[in-house]
């Protein structure tokens, strides 16, 4: 594509249409691959470093409890999938803009979590000390690393940490309904490596169908798909 992504004149919102437009999501997530009943009937308290505490409650495969810190409980629809010892599991936290996405290593209890949310009209600072509104529809996102506390043992010393074994790889595969997005190859930032969580800018090249006879494409970081 020839024009880039921060130019594209997106349909405004107002903070109510993007409420009403995220009442489904208390549902929780839909796939098309079977989600898992991997931590139904279990409760976890996730500590995250310079984070929140996380109590989760998993009341059934795609029921769950959280009370942030000692917070009281809010029942969210939740959805997780399995890969040998990691659980992802992903919900949003009914009548908020905010959600949680989470990998949990279940051999390690190392923790690795994504909080989300979208902006409202919350306002921010440029690197040219300038303040703008930012978009309601815009979403946000923060990386933080901890552990599952587990009564009687020790925290764990180590923690999940940024990688670049991605970079330069590439990899095919059809999404829920047998679309097919084509090849995607990746392209990670130097930001990737910094320390502040903020910075990391993941980025992906991703294939936007054909002009003039030719495949198109256009990078922008993941955090804006």
């Amino acid at each position: 594509m020839n024009e880039p992504m921060h130019r594209f004149k997106y349909t405004k919102l107002t903070i109510e249409q993007v409420g009403q437009k995220l009442v489904p999501t208390a549902a929780g997530p839909k796939c098309v691959s079977d989600l898992s009943d991997a931590l139904a009937g279990k409760s976890l308290k996730i500590v995250t470093d310079n984070g929140p505490v996380l109590n989760y409650s998993f009341k059934s495969k795609n029921k769950l409890t959280l009370a942030e810190g000692s917070g009281a409980a809010v029942e969210c629809g939740y959805g997780a999938l399995p890969l040998k010892s990691l659980v992802f599991f992903s919900h949003m936290i009914p009548k908020t803009p905010r959600g949680f996405n989470v990998f949990v290593d279940l051999n390690t209890n190392l923790v690795t979590v994504f909080e989300v949310w979208l902006c409202s009209d919350a306002k921010e600072v440029t690197m040219s000390k300038k303040e703008y509104t930012m978009d309601p529809r815009e979403v946000q996102r923060q990386i933080y690393f901890g552990y599952v506390d587990v009564p009687g043992k020790e925290a764990p010393k180590k923690r999940h940490s940024t990688t670049n074994r991605i970079e330069g790889t590439g990899m095919y595969w059809k999404q829920d309904g047998n679309r097919d997005p084509g090849f995607v190859s990746f392209g990670l930032l130097h930001e990737l490596c910094r320390t502040h969580p903020a910075c990391r800018r993941p980025q992906l090249l991703r294939p936007v169908g054909l002009r003039n006879g030719q495949r198109q494409h256009f990078y922008l970081p993941t955090d804006r798909m």
